[in-house]
């Protein structure tokens, strides 16, 4: 039999037994209330020992689902036009903003700094995330930030055709669902910006 995953959801507690996907609602007042306070206290105490904290964080570890995390870059020219680059490895949907996978321990801004200079052998200098989906195909957190690159020459790498830069009204297909939906967040953004610069 699987384990069974418990985790609080509004108030209740939702117990999700293996594939049958069979829902359990368990009052929180009938068991997480009902638990004295000295015994969270000793709880939390304990926790604070190095043994029992490193099994902590092993349990976390194990237990803890895991995503793939995407990151692209949606980098924009003085004429508003996008970069975007024909990726050797993108069948599908050939035409895709720079970006790749993070690697462990790798925060978003590195890794997608680290994917453009792979890419391309330039840098960018990068605002705040314009967008972050829950994606299916494959499974992953795709995460796409605004920047402006660093200027210099271009070197493509071995995954990328060619590199173009596109009117954001006039872009190529088919294009992703999240490629489509970043850059018409990074239009929106640039939109804000200036109409907040005339006023």
């Amino acid at each position: 039999m699987n384990k069974t995953i418990l985790w609080e959801v509004s108030g209740a507690v939702k117990a999700i037994e293996g594939a049958s996907r069979r829902f359990v609602f368990i009052d929180q007042q009938s068991i997480w209330a009902k638990i004295p306070i000295s015994w969270k206290r000793t709880a939390a105490r304990l926790a604070k020992l190095p043994f029992l904290n490193f099994l902590m964080v092993v349990a976390v570890r194990l237990a803890v689902p895991r995503h793939r995390i995407g990151v692209m870059l949606v980098a924009l020219d003085d004429e508003a036009r996008v970069l975007l680059f024909r990726h050797v490895f993108h069948p599908h949907t050939p035409w895709g903003l720079p970006g790749g996978w993070l690697n462990q321990g790798e925060s978003p801004s590195e890794g997608v700094l680290r994917e453009f200079k792979e890419e391309t052998g330039l840098t960018a200098v990068l605002s705040s995330p314009l967008l972050i989906e829950n994606q299916s195909r494959p499974p992953h957190i795709g995460i796409a930030y605004l920047g402006r690159i660093q200027p210099g020459p271009m070197t493509l790498s071995a995954e990328i055709i060619e590199a173009q830069w596109f009117p954001t009204n006039d872009l190529p297909v088919p294009l992703s669902s999240f490629t489509k939906d970043a850059i018409g967040a990074a239009r929106q953004h640039v939109s804000r910006s200036a109409s907040q610069q005339r006023s």
